[in-house]
């Protein structure tokens, strides 16, 4: 009876690293998505000069915007990997 209480405790266990592993690919790639997305896809509908935001065209807005974005969310990732595996270490 003890060896199979371990097995569904350590089989549980693994199912419970499944899904936190599968939750920090989900969300590094959600991340990646977004960085994506504005840095090159929405380039071609952002590319205008009105409206101006703070005394810029929108263009220069939004690249600007994206250089202070970008290390952001790569930091995050970072962090999400490195939580990751302090958490595995213990």
């Amino acid at each position: 009876m003890a060896e199979s209480e371990h097995y569904r405790k350590t089989a549980s266990i693994r199912l419970s690293e499944y899904y936190e592993t599968k939750e920090c690919i989900v969300m590094r790639a959600v991340l990646m998505i977004i960085m994506l997305i504005g840095n090159i896809l929405a380039i071609p509908f952002v590319n205008s000069i009105h409206p101006v935001v703070l005394s810029m065209p929108f263009f220069l807005f939004w690249l600007l915007l994206w250089m202070v974005l970008t290390p952001l969310l790569t930091w995050w990732i970072y962090r999400i990997d490195n939580n990751r595996k302090k958490e595995r270490a213990h």
